[in-house]
Parts: structure tokens; C-alpha cells; sequence
């Protein structure tokens, strides 16, 4: 640049640099400069470059260097995209469609399909993804991760309990399409059933899938052609195992076989029976930037962490920063990679003996994980984001875990076991019938930790940020009443009950938006707040899903095109209102009278925030872990020590659908019930933080699982950890056996309610 100064397009790759470092804000001043000295993103300035001098803009339709400024378009767009703002993105990506050949929009395409699937136009992202796969074919390239992304896509928001169900079949059955592909090619195609190339549509020609080769061994670039793992799909709350494995057996057939490779420093590795040790390849040693771990450093256990959501205020950063601290420094070494954009803050960064931030360069993390020659790698989650997702499938360690970060098995055979908690799975997990394998959740061994087995921190630092970049394009929508609301959004009268659901939108199911309604009609002064989405359209599906549920439940007999006068006045009590700054949270939610935990997925932060806030917060543990994060908490503060008529079972902690709602209902509107309950959660929130055990747990189990021999007394000696009271042997037992009676009472209601409810369907 500095020799050639009037040569624009070195500035392209000077911001993909940026851009693949995590470097968004610096990418987009870069583009834009760029963009001034080729004639303007329109091609109506005047350019400094001196081919655009010669030749014209660079950004019109008959310029010689048009290909140029298209990939400059789809970089300042993907940087748009990383900053949230898809507004920008969506404009730019346009402008490269008008102006590029076709065979020059393959790219263009992919990250538009990412982008609008993102934003939930589901049909639009599915009809970019296959464009972009054909333009791909005819310029003879075949590369299937276009298809794979359209096969993977499901919307980030459902319409209906019947689209949930839809949904899971149909990407059930694109898997088993692109399986088929890879095997067979267009020969063994059978029909479009399954939607895969939108046949009905035009989208693809059914001759052009006929002679597609088999597809096996075809992406070599997986995390950049892919992008983003199959994240929605577990928020349905359902079994998904049998998924797991079938994308994890795709992704084994699409892939060149350097995706399930072993570290050279494993030689002596048996790898699992799915992939052959004879055909497996080894990654070779070789870095130029890793730091290699001398001789001197190799006599403690060396353990690697990994994970896209190390920083700010993430929940799988904060899950593990205890863990790292606390696992006894004489036995071990901790090492942690951050992959993307954010980084974590100093304390992260000083629990660890080294860190590495490898932003989105794939190559540089396998390398640096290599050259670390770790004892155990652990992932805090494989579904966020597409470098952690394919990074799992080698062999880095003897050992690599995967932890709750994203509360789903990986169905991936190099992932050895999967930590969770006695609590935190379904309590009569070993009483199965018929097909074992069907019936288990994790293709891992999964580890069961006594006691609450999650732990955040209650002192931890928050990020800088923008208000403007937490809320997106949200706005306060909703409560149309005549009460006034505060600067949130929130309804502000004396005698309104606020229930508050402060949590993504994807997480509020269609199931969940009944509760919701039954809420508000048995409290007639009731007001349910909902996080609005970054963008609006999204809002906008929860809200018009809302509106049709209520229409059904209270318009019988009426025009539904219209609301009947019932259901407008219910739907006036239901505000969106936009995310605030991390550390305004705790504040926000002590405007709320209750906090409604959601079903089928909860969480675990939010929970944890609510408990910190001392508002009274309702949930409904579920048959998963996904759903069943709250309810630890519940156990571990033992309410009823402290107020027999306050036990968890009696205020909070529900056993039902109906229970549900009338725990909510009565913290809802007797306020002196409600001060009294929260007042007995602030004097025992102080036991769910900073929860030594769970780092004990790990160091337990880290030691036994490396071959390490040390007396469980000996480690507690050496991590300073004298168990609790609530934390004893006894104590443990005595709950476990109260949730197993808690869960047997639930089943039997629920099934009681399911027979009712068809005697009722039949008459």
C-alpha cells in the first residue's frame, strides 16, 4: 500500500485480515476507503485508484473490474453482519447482486442466505442458499456447503406447534438427502420431499440434480463454507441424539477425511470405531505461529478450553472462569483458546497460563491446540459458531469434553464425555424400556457432578457497550393501554402484576405462548414483558403468533381476521421492549414482579440473574438439562429451611403446565406472599455463587479421568474446599430423593390431564 498508494484493492484484503482477527469496526473503515477511491459503492464519485481513473468506477455494471468491487461488497457486508447491523449488510449484498455476473455471486448468495435466515426470512435464506449452490455446479465447482447450509436451516422463530413438529421432520429428512448425495450422488435422489432444492419453486431443475456426482469428500472448507452450525433446532426441547449422529455421519461423508484427523502427538491413540485408525490422518506438527510447549512445562496435566463465548459478559465464559481458577495449579496447566470477535476480560485471561486468541482463522487454532500437546481439550459449547462446531470432530487430546455451554449431546465420536450434574438430568434416567440406545440422550459418557454443577461468579466485569448495538432495530412495542410506561418500556401502575420474560425471543416456544395467556386472562391487572429481538422482524413473528393464539383461546365464534374486543384488550398487556446494556439487567428485571423461566429451554444465567435481582422467579424443570438449569438453583438455596410455607415446590418450582401458571399467577398478585418469598431467596442466594463443589467436581473428575491418583480428601486439601452443610453426602441423597417424588407426582398430573383432555377432545 505504501508503495503503490494509488492501488485500492490492497485495502480488500487488509480488511479480511481484520475480519478474520475479530476486527469488524476496523474491516468497515478499510471497505469504505476503499470504496472512495474506486468511485463509490454506487459508482457516482470521483476516484483516486488509478485503474478506476483509467477505467471508470469500479462499481457499475459494465466495469472491467466489477468482480473486484462485488467481493468488496460481500466483506464490508460480512462486517456489517458481525456488528449486527443487517440493515447494511443486506443493502451492500444487494448492490453486488445488481451489479455481478452470476458466476461471480456464489459467495454473495451464501452470506445472504445466512444473513436473511438470521433475521427469520427462512424462505428467502433457503432460496439464496441453493442459488448460490448451482452457481457453484455450472462454473464447475462442486462444492455442497451451500446445500449443506440450506439442509441445516431451520427458522429462528416458530409459527406454530404443528410448524415445531414440520420442522423436525423435514430436517430430518434433507440430512438423510445429503447423506444420500454424498453416497450416491444425483442417481440416488429420490424426490424433493423433503424440500432440499426447492424443486416446486423453480429454485433447481430436476435434470441438473440427476447428474449430480456423488458428493462425497467435496468440502475442504468447512467452517468458512458452512458458517454456522444447526443452533435453532435444539430450542424445540425435544430428544435430538438420532440428529446429532446423522449430521455428525453428513458431515463425515461431505468432508476431505482431514476433518476427523488425530494429532501427530497421538500416534499411539486408538481413535473410536467410527472412524478407522488405519484411514484416520494424522495433523502434522507444523507452525510457525503456535507456541510449543517445552519439556520443562510437560510435568503438569495440560487442559485446553475452547470456545467462541469466552468474553464480556457470555454465560460459557463465566460457567468455566471458577473451574480455571480453582483447579489445583500443582496438577495442572490451563490453557485457553478464544475463537471470534469477543475477548475476555483480564481476570479470564489470568486464570490461565496462556491464552490465545485465534479470532476466525481455523487453521491457526488447530494449530496452536496442537502445538499445546494437551492431556484434555474441553469445549463449552459446539453449536455457536462453525470453527468450535468442526474443530471437535479431531483427535487434539487423549481426552476432549464437552460442557453445557450449548446443553446438547454433539453426536460426534470424538467427544468423549459430556459433563452435567445429578441434578440437572431427568431423575429416573436409568428406569429405560425398549431400545436403550434410542432412549439415552448423549452419544458421550456423560459425567454426573454432585450438586448444583453450575456455578458463575457474583463479582465479574463488565464489557463496554453501546445501547444502540444491544437493541438492534427493537423498539418498545405493545401496551396500548392508557397506563404509562418507564424509560424500559414497562407498564408503570400501582396495582399492574408484571411478569417478565426477559429472554431471546427464539427461546419462547409456541407451547410456551399459551402460558402466556392463560397468565393474563386469570390476572386481569397482569402485564407480561418480552425482549424484543435485534431485529424486528422477528418481533414482529412472536407478536403476530401471539396474536393468532389468542384469537383462538378467546375469539370463539368470531371473525378472527379481526380481534375480537376480549383478545385486543389481552394483547394491549403483552410489551416487547428492546435488550439493555449486560449490566443493566439485574436492574431491569427488579421492575418485574415475577420472572417467568421458559419451557421446553430455559437457562441458566438468566436464571442466576433473577435470583441476584430478589425477584421471586417461576419455572418448570423439563425431562432435558436444557430445561432444568433453574431448578438446581432452587435446590441448593433449600427455601423451606428457611420459611416451611416458601419451599421451592410451593412457590416456584413447578410440576406442571397448570401449576405453572397459578405459582405465577399468586406471586403475581399477592404482593405480601411475593415480598416474603423473595425476601427468603435474598438471604439464600448467596449460596448459588462462586460454588466451590462444582470446581472440586471437576478436578475430581479430571484427575480420575487422566490417571492422576489422589485421594478425594488430598484434593480438597489442596483446593482449600470443606464441603458446605447443604453440600454433604446425606443432604444430596435426601434431595435427589425429593426430586424423583417431585417427578413421579408431576407424571401422574400430566397424564391425568392428558386423559381429560381427550375425554373432553371426544365429546
Amino acid at each position: 500500500r505504501n508503495s503503490t498508494p494509488t492501488y485500492a484493492y490492497v485495502l480488500v484484503n487488509i480488511a479480511m485480515i481484520a475480519l478474520k482477527g475479530g476486527n469488524h469496526h476496523k474491516a468497515i473503515v478499510l471497505l469504505e476507503t476503499y470504496f472512495d477511491e474506486v468511485g463509490g459503492a454506487d459508482g457516482n464519485k470521483n476516484p483516486t485508484d488509478q485503474n478506476a481513473i483509467e477505467k471508470g468506477p469500479f462499481c457499475i455494471t459494465n466495469s472491467t473490474y466489477k468482480g473486484d468491487c462485488v467481493n468488496a461488497l460481500n466483506t464490508i457486508a460480512s462486517a456489517h453482519m458481525s456488528s449486527n447491523n443487517d440493515t447494511g449488510a443486506v443493502m451492500y449484498l444487494k448492490k453486488a447482486i445488481a451489479i455481478g455476473e452470476e458466476s461471480m455471486l456464489g459467495d454473495i448468495y451464501s452470506n445472504l442466505g445466512g444473513l436473511l435466515g438470521d433475521i427469520g426470512d427462512h424462505e428467502g435464506a433457503a432460496e439464496a442458499f441453493i442459488k448460490a449452490f448451482w452457481i457453484r455446479v455450472r462454473s464447475r465447482r462442486v462444492d455442497p456447503a451451500t446445500l449443506v447450509r440450506r439442509a441445516i436451516l431451520v427458522p429462528t422463530i416458530s409459527n406454530s406447534l404443528d410448524d415445531v413438529e414440520k420442522v423436525r421432520l423435514d430436517f430430518e429428512a434433507r440430512i438423510q438427502d445429503m447423506i444420500t448425495l454424498a453416497k450416491f450422488g444425483g442417481k440416488g435422489w429420490v424426490d424433493d420431499s423433503s424440500s432440499l432444492f426447492l424443486l416446486s419453486k423453480g429454485i433447481s431443475l430436476e435434470h441438473e440434480i440427476r447428474q449430480l456426482p456423488p458428493l462425497h469428500s467435496t468440502i475442504s472448507d468447512w467452517s468458512n463454507g458452512i458458517q454456522s452450525p444447526h443452533f435453532y433446532l435444539h430450542y424445540y426441547g425435544f430428544h435430538d441424539r438420532i440428529i446429532q449422529e446423522k449430521v455428525a455421519k453428513m458431515y463425515e461423508l461431505l468432508c476431505v477425511s482431514k476433518l476427523l484427523g488425530v494429532s501427530s502427538m497421538l500416534s499411539s491413540y486408538r481413535h473410536p470405531e467410527f472412524i478407522s485408525p488405519m484411514t484416520a490422518p494424522f495433523i502434522p506438527e507444523q507452525s510457525n505461529q503456535a507456541v510449543h510447549v517445552t519439556q520443562e512445562r510437560r510435568q503438569k496435566l495440560r487442559v485446553g478450553f475452547i470456545s467462541s463465548l469466552f468474553g464480556g459478559d457470555e454465560p460459557h465464559g463465566l460457567l468455566l472462569i471458577d473451574v480455571m481458577r480453582r483447579l489445583p495449579k500443582q496438577i495442572f496447566e490451563i490453557i485457553a483458546v478464544g475463537i471470534g470477535s469477543k475477548k475476555p476480560s483480564r481476570d479470564f485471561v489470568d486464570a490461565t497460563a496462556e491464552y490465545f486468541h485465534v479470532g476466525y482463522y481455523d487453521e491457526l487454532a488447530r494449530e496452536v491446540l496442537i502445538s499445546q500437546k494437551l492431556d484434555c481439550l474441553v469445549f463449552a459449547e459446539m453449536q455457536n459458531e462453525a470453527i468450535a462446531h468442526f474443530l471437535g470432530y479431531y483427535r487434539f487430546a487423549p481426552i476432549q469434553i464437552l460442557v453445557m455451554g450449548a446443553p446438547v449431546t454433539s453426536g460426534n465420536p470424538s467427544i468423549d464425555y459430556f459433563i452435567s450434574g445429578d441434578r440437572l438430568e431427568y431423575p429416573f434416567r436409568t428406569h429405560m424400556t425398549g431400545d436403550r440406545r434410542y432412549e439415552e440422550h448423549y452419544t458421550e459418557q456423560v459425567v454426573l457432578f454432585d450438586g448444583q454443577a453450575i456455578s458463575f461468579p457474583l463479582d465479574r466485569s463488565h464489557p463496554k457497550q453501546d445501547s444502540a448495538l444491544a437493541a438492534g432495530d427493537a423498539f418498545i412495542e405493545g401496551g396500548k393501554g392508557a397506563i404509562g410506561v418507564d424509560e424500559y418500556g414497562i407498564p408503570r401502575h400501582k396495582n399492574a402484576s408484571i411478569y417478565m420474560c426477559f429472554q431471546s425471543l427464539f427461546k419462547i416456544q409456541p407451547s410456551f405462548d399459551h402460558v402466556l395467556i392463560h397468565i393474563l386472562h386469570t390476572d386481569k391487572n397482569g402485564h407480561v414483558v418480552l425482549q424484543a429481538a435485534r431485529n424486528a422482524i422477528r418481533t414482529k413473528k412472536v407478536s403476530d403468533r401471539i396474536k393468532a393464539a389468542l384469537a383462538d383461546n378467546l375469539c370463539e365464534g368470531s371473525d378472527h381476521e379481526e380481534f375480537c374486543p376480549l383478545a385486543e384488550e389481552t394483547f394491549s398487556r403483552v410489551h416487547f421492549i428492546p435488550r439493555v446494556k449486560s449490566y443493566d439487567v439485574v436492574k431491569l428485571l427488579q421492575r418485574s414482579s415475577v420472572i417467568l423461566h421458559p419451557f421446553p429451554f430455559g437457562g441458566s444465567k438468566t436464571a442466576s440473574d433473577a435470583i441476584e435481582a430478589g425477584v421471586p422467579i417461576v419455572t418448570y424443570p423439563q425431562k432435558y438439562l436444557r430445561g432444568r438449569m433453574a431448578a438446581s438453583f432452587f435446590t441448593t438455596m433449600a427455601l423451606h429451611e428457611v420459611s416451611p410455607d416458601v419451599a421451592a415446590s410451593a412457590c416456584c418450582v413447578a410440576s406442571n403446565v397448570l401449576d405453572y401458571v397459578s405459582k405465577a399467577v399468586r406471586l403475581g398478585q399477592d404482593k405480601e406472599y411475593r415480598d416474603k418469598v423473595a425476601s427468603v431467596i435474598s438471604q439464600r442466594s448467596h449460596r448459588i455463587w462462586d460454588d466451590k463443589q462444582t470446581s472440586f467436581e471437576w478436578a475430581r473428575f479430571l484427575t480420575r479421568a487422566l490417571g492422576v491418583v489422589v485421594e478425594a480428601h488430598e484434593l480438597s486439601i489442596e483446593m482449600k474446599y470443606t464441603p458446605e452443610s447443604w453440600q454433604e453426602d446425606e443432604i444430596l441423597a435426601r434431595e435427589y430423593e425429593r426430586e424423583q417424588d417431585r417427578w413421579r407426582k408431576s407424571t401422574s398430573v400430566s397424564e391425568a390431564l392428558d386423559r381429560r383432555q381427550e375425554i373432553v377432545s371426544k365429546h
